[in-house]
């Protein structure tokens, strides 16, 4: 008895004090209900991550958080296509949707480009037929 008096403040009366651990308050911010705004938190938040991971030379969590935050732009795309949202291209200029389709086809690969240009072929030159020199 006289150990648990010394070491642990037992009391044989049974009027034992409780603490009180004091409440941390949050730092968080309230739960968002908009899935639009809680992605674009989360991206805002992986920047800065993605910031520490490089300053401190983590490469691994950096390429993780990279990989991440492509996942959650995804998203937002796929939620701009969802709700029919404008699409870049139908904001465009014919003449810059020309420079866009050209700028596309150089980016292929040699074989991809050829089978364009054969089907683009085949399309315009439907109509001539190539006579032979006799």
């Amino acid at each position: 008895m006289w150990l648990l008096h010394r070491r642990h403040n037992y009391k044989t009366d049974a009027t034992h004090s409780i603490e009180e651990v004091p409440k941390e308050e949050s730092t968080q911010t309230p739960v968002q209900d908009d899935y639009r705004t809680m992605l674009q938190t989360q991206i805002a938040e992986l920047k800065i991550s993605m910031n520490k991971a490089k300053d401190s030379g983590s490469w691994q969590a950096y390429a993780a958080l990279q990989r991440q935050m492509v996942t959650l732009m995804q998203e937002i795309r796929i939620l701009d296509a969802e709700e029919g949202a404008t699409d870049a291209h139908e904001r465009m200029t014919d003449e810059q949707l020309l420079a866009e389709i050209v700028n596309t086809i150089i980016a292929l690969p040699p074989m991809l480009r050829q089978r364009v240009q054969s089907d683009l072929h085949s399309l315009v030159g439907s109509n001539v037929v190539a006579l032979k020199k006799v």
